[in-house]
């Protein structure tokens, strides 16, 4: 494993020291920071605390087959390069992703999009509920004058923050001008089928078998626009955003979170089993009963708790396990969701974690292995970021990490969709096309900027 020959001398650059300094931004939005700041740049959030960032002081890109044995290491050296920033401060953090298959090549839609992709950002704007928000800016170089570069900058900056962006482009109903469907019905009953039929052979007991959705626009989307439709939208979800190069956009709001390090734990959500919401409250009542109820659903579920409870186990330590699952309730949408954690182990950090968690049966299937191949076989599209794992981690080893999941491929006035059902026995091709459409919707709706945007 090793990083890309044109990334070792971005590796060899960081041997320069870098000076970071924070001042107070209490009237800036994430929205407003993507809207100053140039690519790459980019936004996460989780449990209402998020970070906008732009620039990058240092890259880490990973290419096919490399593997990620060498980001921690690369983060590490960094770190130690760091001078500055308050206490109260995070650490710098590294943002970025993964592909879903470690093969992934950069091609075509995703072309700005390797195997592996982490910036540590010029700029970052730090906030959430009930903290102040703040803005780091790092710059090479260290002592009296490199600091005094950095609060230049970040003041600048400070100062042109104000509200965000209003709801503009594309801003209206109409502004999804056309959609295909790259694969059919017929494409897709048959490949339900072949997995049924495999399931029935004993090759596998899950599979999630994913189709995209092509989308023509009207205009070319703001990504700070976007990004506040989105955060208005799905909250409870795990919202994402990366602009790698201008025009290309990788964004969505995930249900669940893959992996987790906070303090000494290390954590995992177990998220399957699907039902629509209701605006009529005893209707809505019922359908998470139903969904509760559902022997498909919960034999779905339980073989994604034992999936991650399995892969928690093999890091040392009991994993606790929440009991029963309980409804995760978003808008339009409800799964069972189920907690895991277990006590991290020495040196083991979060993409410790993410190397043995990705990919979890909720994104690919039980057991691993032949999930995986089925997948190349019958897929006939490029699944690049889509369901791998987005986030950020530190040099300390704490980080979150979500697999890209309700999320779309923004290029121009171009965008892909991308949605997944998970397949088990009993599972009927019509009832899991439908599972799709409704995980397609936010996405539609939020490029579309309708009314339920």
């Amino acid at each position: 494993m090793s990083i890309s020959t044109s990334q070792r001398r971005d590796v060899d650059d960081a041997a320069t020291p870098l000076t970071r300094v924070a001042v107070p931004a209490p009237d800036a939005t994430p929205e407003a920071f993507l809207s100053a700041c140039p690519s790459p740049r980019g936004f996460w959030q989780r449990d209402g605390t998020w970070n906008a960032w732009s620039g990058s002081v240092i890259g880490i890109r990973v290419g096919a087959g490399e593997g990620r044995g060498p980001i921690a290491a690369v983060a590490r050296e960094v770190s130690l390069r760091v001078a500055g920033g308050a206490d109260e401060d995070p650490p710098p953090r590294f943002h970025g992703g993964f592909a879903f298959h470690a093969d992934h090549r950069a091609a075509g839609a995703w072309s700005d999009f390797p195997a592996a992709r982490f910036d540590l950002p010029a700029a970052e704007l730090i906030g959430g509920v009930g903290a102040e928000t703040r803005l780091v800016v790092t710059v090479p170089g260290s002592g009296g004058p490199a600091r005094a570069r950095a609060r230049r900058r970040a003041e600048a900056l400070a100062g042109r923050l104000g509200a965000g962006p209003a709801e503009g482009a594309p801003g209206r109903a109409d502004a999804v001008r056309g959609r295909s469907e790259p694969v059919s019905r017929d494409t897709w009953r048959r490949g339900v089928e072949a997995a049924l039929e495999a399931i029935r052979a004993g090759r596998f007991r899950k599979v999630v078998l994913a189709r995209p959705l092509d989308v023509a626009l009207a205009r070319i989307p703001d990504p700070a626009a976007l990004l506040l439709r989105l955060r208005r939208r799905e909250e409870g979800s795990f919202p994402f955003l990366f602009e790698p190069v201008p025009g290309s956009v990788f964004f969505g709001a995930s249900p669940e979170l893959v992996a987790l390090r906070s303090g000494n734990r290390l954590h995992a959500m177990a998220v399957a089993g699907t039902a629509p919401r209701s605006p009529d409250g005893a209707e809505d009542e019922r359908l998470g009963r139903e969904l509760l109820d559902s022997a498909k659903e919960r034999t779905e579920h339980a073989i994604g708790v034992r999936d991650m409870r399995e892969r928690l186990a093999a890091l040392g330590g009991d994993p606790e396990v929440d009991e029963q699952p309980h409804l995760l309730r978003l808008r339009g949408i409800q799964h069972l969701r189920t907690d895991l954690s277990v006590r991290a182990g020495r040196g083991h950090g979060v993409l410790d974690l993410l190397e043995v968690m990705h990919p979890t049966a909720a994104v690919s299937g039980y057991p691993r292995q032949p999930a995986a191949a089925f997948l190349r076989e019958r897929e006939s599209f490029e699944r690049g970021w889509y369901a791998g794992p987005v986030g950020w981690f530190d040099a300390a080893g704490e980080g979150a990490f979500a697999p890209a999941l309700r999320c779309a491929l923004l290029r121009g006035d171009r965008a892909r969709l991308f949605a997944g059902a998970g397949l088990v026995e009993g599972s009927d091709p019509e009832r899991e096309w439908e599972e799709t459409a409704l995980k397609l919707r936010p996405m539609l709706e939020i490029l579309a900027g309708g009314p339920e945007a």
